[in-house]
């Protein structure tokens, strides 16, 4: 990806890092990636898979548009819609394997998610 979304990464990634006052030897311990990938990232030479980027947003507490460039506003990142986002998902890709558990069990976890979705 190049253009303004790799610009507007590369910048943002390199403001967010020095607010915090990270170096890149430690975000790249903390996002579990190498210190030369969040460099090349930081020069605009290299742009991260969605899931890379959606774990260096996830860290600093942004959005994913924020951080590409994207949008202009931050719109901060929570736990709470990331957890009814997975919910969601288990619930529509059946991910869990609930045979052994009892009919109890089961209608726990699927108030539980519900519980999530609404949050």
């Amino acid at each position: 990806m190049k253009g303004k979304a790799t610009g507007g990464f590369a910048s943002r990634l390199l403001m967010l890092r020095h607010i915090e006052g990270l170096t890149q030897k430690e975000l790249a311990k903390r996002i579990n990636m190498s210190r030369s990938c969040l460099a090349n990232y930081e020069r605009g030479e290299r742009y991260p898979d969605q899931q890379t980027l959606e774990a260096i947003a996830r860290y600093f507490k942004v959005n994913t548009e924020y951080l590409t460039g994207e949008a202009d506003s931050i719109e901060l990142y929570t736990e709470y819609d990331n957890l009814a986002q997975k919910a969601k998902t288990l619930m529509c890709e059946d991910w869990l394997d609930i045979g052994e558990l009892s009919l109890t069990q089961r209608a726990s976890i699927r108030d539980y998610l519900e519980y999530l979705i609404k949050l």
